[in-house]
């Protein structure tokens, strides 16, 4: 595993303006277990391998398979949908057109502890085979998983380049007004990890989230984030989650209501390369 930075060790969030305040508001841990630590087990994947003429890109391949034949061996529940059924409506927060027209998290990725993405990315950005809505989706502007209609999602994996961006001190630049306890991707270019994504959660018995990820992806630019509400302590949410371990899988709560500003969040960040 290479060595992975700890920068930003606390961090303040509300809505675009974060401020560092390093090292600066553990707590135990023991206090952020105020919720049930244990959930139900599901899932919800957009993969995404046929790019049409109306969204063009180059095709690509499915790398969840294996995951998901991981998840379903352990128990986990959930449904997959490919191409031409995988729509960014799945992904775009239901409770208000001010999140665009159509938003139907509440019956797909919303609906579940664990949402799943793979296909093209970019910064902020995850981008669908179809237009069947948009062929880039904003997940800054447009999903708030966790949170308002559905609000049972508890984590998000993005298998697309560069959707997690981050600036050179580790600050995540997009994700934070979803309300999850934690979210995985890439900060730069990534390949086919078909078999580090299965890995990654079969580590997650055992080894936190965090831990699992970076070391099954520590030869990309992979990172994860923490969340946490108020000024709690996201590092002790890094150092306890664990999807396979069914710790701390359930939605954060506590997130704002429907159209409402930003509620005041901590974040923290690790990443590779």
């Amino acid at each position: 595993m290479v060595s992975v930075p700890r920068l930003f060790a606390c961090n303040k969030g509300k809505g675009e303006n974060m401020q560092g305040r390093s090292f600066m508001c553990f707590v135990a841990a023991c206090s952020l277990l105020t919720e049930p630590a244990f959930a139900a087990k599901t899932y919800y994947i957009d993969q995404i391998i046929d790019y049409t003429a109306a969204c063009p890109n180059a095709d690509l391949w499915d790398d969840t398979y294996l995951l998901e034949s991981k998840l379903q061996l352990r128990g986990w529940t959930g449904w997959k949908y490919l191409d031409g059924d995988a729509w960014a409506t799945d992904f775009r927060e239901q409770c208000s057109t001010a999140y665009g027209n159509g938003g139907n998290d509440v019956t797909y990725s919303d609906a579940m502890n664990l949402a799943v993405f793979s296909g093209h990315g970019g910064p902020g950005y995850l981008v669908f085979g179809t237009a069947a809505d948009v062929c880039a989706f904003n997940i800054q502007t447009d999903m708030r998983l966790g949170v308002m209609a559905g609000n049972d999602a508890g984590h998000a994996l993005y298998a697309s380049c560069e959707t997690l961006s981050k600036d050179s001190t580790g600050k995540p630049l997009y994700g934070g007004r979803n309300w999850l306890r934690q979210q995985y991707g890439f900060h730069g270019i990534t390949g086919d990890n078909t078999n580090a994504y299965a890995s990654f959660f079969e580590d997650t018995n055992n080894k936190t989230n965090g831990d699992a990820w970076l070391d099954r992806l520590s030869d990309q630019p992979a990172i994860v984030i923490a969340y946490e509400n108020g000024t709690g302590d996201c590092w002790a949410i890094d150092a306890s989650a664990k999807l396979r371990g069914n710790v701390l899988n359930s939605s954060r709560s506590g997130g704002p209501a429907c159209g409402a500003a930003q509620s005041q969040y901590m974040w923290c960040s690790r990443w590779a390369n």
